[in-house]
């Protein structure tokens, strides 16, 4: 029945384009960007591979949170971690991985890599733009594969001689795989000057359903507030100042490092969840506009967030015994902020000059262990030293247009990074004269990129690029420690940083009613940090290590037709092939498949209905160490909306959505989501999919 409905789909889609080859005014829209050199610029304008998740395709799907929101984009797949937990994988690589650095509104961010997405709401969000490949010009040369900007919404200048203020219920929503209640609600208001936006949020949900029964553990719930209230001086010079508090309760159903979750046998059955995630962020941000000295505009900010988590793992030796460990992670406090200038001073070129700093102070975790029956209970005390990383960043980007049909850019950034851990508390005896002797580390490297587009004619441009990577390990890489599983999670205070380069070239076709990219790419790393396994105390651990060299290659493409002026049609996939070439060529673990997206979307500005289908080739070329086989799957979704304006005009900008996801009740799991292979368990290691989801939705606008 699923094969059947593909073919129909494909077919629909075949047809469709070749029948409406005549359809007048279709064009499709252009898209701008900021995540490529901090200036609002035509994605046809970048050299580097780019897609954007926009703010009606959020609203459309209403995701449980934004790593979800990019499930389809080009190149980008979902790694489960529970019901609202995850990451997401790009070219090869986890954004648990650190080589996918997250920005919000161009800020670059560092924390809890694993927890980042999850205390984000999505439906604040404007837009998703996705650099797909190094991005180390901008955000630091941690952007080794990639880099994300969540783009969220800002208040409107408002210089009318009287204050307003206007309040909005956003967004309401309701899904019945989980019970998952959402809600925003925002205040909007300014005037002389003045602007504020202010935003409430909170969600809720039970464990989530799948065809082979329900992923126990897989609950959450979230609150937060946040702000940005700005004063505009005049039409050129702004200040603002954001402000964000939020606490998350997320449970991991598969448990920590995808060990068996609640369904396993009593003797391997963990119960993970953090309880709670705390964040709080503070920032001030300045933006002008010269026009003197050569310089078109400024931007300049800095912030303070903290996060505090009570990361709770309990296990069960027996039938009459508990352990139940609580692990308090305290941190990281991170100061940040950037400077940068640009200026087209000079004849057809524009050049981005900046500065970008963060502290990052992490205070060593505390743990305690309650215990029942044969488990002795063990007092809080500290389980790791306190930790440092500093970085200092300067880079230059320069973009000229050297003719009307080319176009380059090269840019070079210098980093210095300073790693410190006082090493007054070790866990591990074995271990203690490393760490004494890397317990203070520097590290300066400068990194560089050039790109080019080529447009010898209207419809169609070349794109290329070269780029070199480095990565500093963190704190955590270099001295974290602590349970993973059943096991333990090892440090190893010798690892090497990683580095690379990656050359992509892209094909682009532009007509007015067609899109498309095809890019082809391949990045070599040395030193790559991934993990090994080991036995420590009796039980199966992990640790950190580098390994010689590794080769990541893939081919990735994208299209969108307008078919008329109320039909669009859409496809993307990609293939990406990863390789451990020190010795071997043993596959690099969880890397994606051939994956493929087709959709169609009817919309006619008063209800639009739209069907996506998503497609994974079986995955069989695996890491045998470390992951199993995963099967191939075909999933259906369908959504619709309705603006009710024209039923009830009080309701002038408000829109009613309803979607179906997994329509047919498809059993399956995403080949990047993490397991471990030491359990029989299947239903929730690895974790499945949710199964057939009916979303309900009411959006609305200022």
């Amino acid at each position: 029945m699923q094969k059947a409905g593909f073919a129909v789909f494909l077919s629909f889609c075949y047809a469709a384009s070749v029948f409406g080859a005549d359809a007048k005014n279709t064009t499709l829209g252009t898209v701008s960007v900021t995540a490529a050199n901090l200036t609002e610029t035509l994605i046809d304008d970048v050299s580097k591979p780019m897609s954007v998740v926009s703010k009606e395709e959020i609203q459309t799907k209403s995701p449980t949170s934004v790593v979800e929101a990019m499930k389809d984009a080009p190149g980008v797949s979902f790694s489960r971690a529970g019901g609202l937990g995850g990451q997401l994988v790009m070219r090869g690589f986890n954004s648990n991985d650190l080589k996918i650095p997250m920005a919000i509104n161009g800020e670059r961010f560092r924390g809890r890599n694993t927890l980042e997405y999850n205390i984000i709401d999505p439906s604040m969000v404007e837009q998703i733009e996705i650099i797909r490949g190094p991005a180390a010009a901008i955000y630091g040369s941690e952007a080794m594969a990639g880099m994300i900007n969540i783009v969220t919404k800002k208040p409107t200048p408002n210089f009318q001689d009287t204050i307003t203020f206007k309040p909005i219920l956003k967004n309401i929503s309701y899904e019945t795989v989980n019970n998952m209640f959402a809600s925003r609600a925002e205040i909007e208001g300014g005037g002389k000057g003045f602007d504020m936006l202010l935003g409430l949020s909170g969600k809720s949900a039970d464990d989530y359903d799948t065809p082979s029964g329900t992923a126990k553990n897989s609950n959450f719930d979230s609150k937060q507030v946040d702000g940005t209230i700005g004063y505009n001086f005049d039409k050129k010079n702004r200040l603002e100042f954001n402000f964000k508090l939020s606490e998350t309760h997320t449970n991991r159903a598969g448990g920590l490092g995808s060990a068996p979750g609640m369904e396993a046998p009593l003797t391997q059955r963990i119960y993970m969840r953090e309880d709670p995630i705390l964040e709080r962020y503070v920032g001030l941000a300045y933006s002008g506009k010269p026009g003197a000295y050569g310089i078109d505009k400024i931007d300049a900010s800095v912030y303070a967030r903290s996060l505090w988590t009570d990361v709770v793992t309990t296990k069960y030796p027996n039938a009459t015994s508990k352990s139940e460990t609580h692990r308090y992670v305290v941190g990281p406090m991170m100061y940040g902020g950037k400077a940068i200038a640009v200026s087209s001073a000079l004849k057809d070129t524009i050049l981005t000059a900046g500065v970008d700093f963060y502290l990052q102070d992490w205070k060593g975790a505390e743990q305690e262990t309650k215990g029942t029956g044969t488990v002795a209970s063990v007092a809080r005390k500290k389980v790791e030293a306190d930790s440092t990383q500093n970085n200092f960043g300067t880079f230059l980007l320069a973009e000229n247009d050297l003719t009307q049909w080319l176009s380059v850019s090269a840019n070079v950034r210098y980093d210095y990074y300073k790693t410190e851990n006082d090493a007054d508390v070790v866990t591990i005896a074995a271990l203690a004269n490393k760490i004494q002797e890397n317990k203070s580390k520097t590290d300066s490297v400068g990194t560089y990129a050039f790109g080019t587009i080529l447009k010898p004619t209207s419809w169609f441009n070349v794109a290329a690029n070269y780029a070199t990577t480095y990565r500093v390990p963190t704190v955590n890489e270099l001295f974290g420690y602590g349970v993973y599983g059943t096991g333990y999670l090892l440090p190893n205070p010798e690892l090497k940083p990683e580095k690379g380069n990656t050359i992509d070239l892209s094909a682009r076709f532009r007509f007015k009613d067609l899109s498309a990219n095809l890019t082809v790419y391949q990045s070599k790393y040395t030193d790559l940090v991934s993990y090994q396994t080991l036995t420590y105390l009796g039980q199966p651990s992990r640790q950190r290590i580098n390994i010689g060299k590794a080769t990541v290659e893939g081919i990735e493409f994208d299209t969108a037709y307008k078919l008329t002026d109320t039909v669009t049609l859409k496809a993307n996939c990609a293939y990406t092939k990863g390789t451990d070439t020190t010795t071997v060529d043993q596959p690099l673990k969880y890397i994606a498949p051939f994956v493929a997206s087709v959709g169609a979307r009817y919309d006619n500005g008063i209800f639009y209905v739209e069907g996506d289908g998503r497609y994974s080739r079986k995955k069989d070329r695996i890491d045998a160490t470390a992951e199993r086989e995963s099967g191939s799957y075909t999933v259906f979704d369908l959504y619709a909306g309705v603006e009710l304006k024209p039923f009830v005009p009080s309701l002038s900008k408000s829109t009613f959505r309803f979607g179906i996801e997994n329509v047919f009740d498809r059993n399956y799991r995403d080949a990047t989501t993490q397991e471990a292979i030491t359990s029989g368990v299947s239903d929730s290691n690895p974790l499945i999919e949710p199964g057939r989801n009916f979303k309900f939705a009411l959006t609305s606008r200022f």
